[in-house]
């Protein structure tokens, strides 16, 4: 098995730079808030440890945004890998999933494009 840490939430985060507060304000988030995470990011994402890093250490309202993980074939670091991939979580590094699980790893990542983030099934 090939092991990957793959930092999803802050993948699916790319896109998402402001979280409601009390009330329906919209209100910009800490961008300090990115202390938790890893030392070292995977996929090409360290890049985004300082603008969405909060997303993994201090997200208190919504997942990540729907169309984060929107990619194609040419840009999708998760089409080069050897099925199964397993995915760590970006702070402490246990194993959260594995793919593909029950359909081949086509069907994964076209599932996973369509719904706009890595589609998990159980």
């Amino acid at each position: 098995i090939r092991k990957v840490v793959a930092q999803v939430a802050v993948i699916a985060a790319m896109i998402f730079s402001l979280v409601a507060v009390a009330g329906g304000i919209l209100s910009p988030v800490d961008r300090s808030a990115n202390e938790c995470l890893a030392p070292e990011l995977r996929f090409n994402v360290e890049r985004l440890r300082v603008e969405h890093g909060y997303v993994c250490c201090k997200n208190e309202h919504y997942a990540e945004p729907r169309g984060a993980y929107d990619c194609d074939g040419a840009c999708d670091p998760l089409a080069e890998l050897e099925p199964p991939i397993i995915f760590y979580d970006s702070q402490c590094g246990i194993p959260l999933y594995k793919a593909p699980v029950g359909r081949s790893f086509e069907e994964f990542l076209t599932e996973s494009h369509h719904h706009g983030w890595p589609k998990w099934l159980r």
